[in-house]
């Protein structure tokens, strides 16, 4: 796939469904972050899981996402 391409693939999430991803999943989405690259390895990352009804209510008052 050309830049191009992956460009016009490229969304951005507008809504979240209510149903929770399987910890199995999040762990693949987790290692995933982990292993990519950052500018010279240089950037530091920072990943948060919210996962609990409380905290997923104030990240939604942060947010424009429903």
């Amino acid at each position: 796939m050309d830049f191009l391409e992956l460009a016009k693939e490229r969304y951005s999430v507008r809504k979240m469904k209510p149903e929770k991803i399987k910890q199995e999943d999040l762990n693949k989405i987790l290692e995933a972050a982990r292993l990519s690259p950052t500018a010279k390895n240089m950037q530091r990352e920072r990943l948060l899981v919210v996962n609990t009804e409380d905290g997923i209510e104030k990240l939604k008052q942060c947010t424009a996402c429903d």
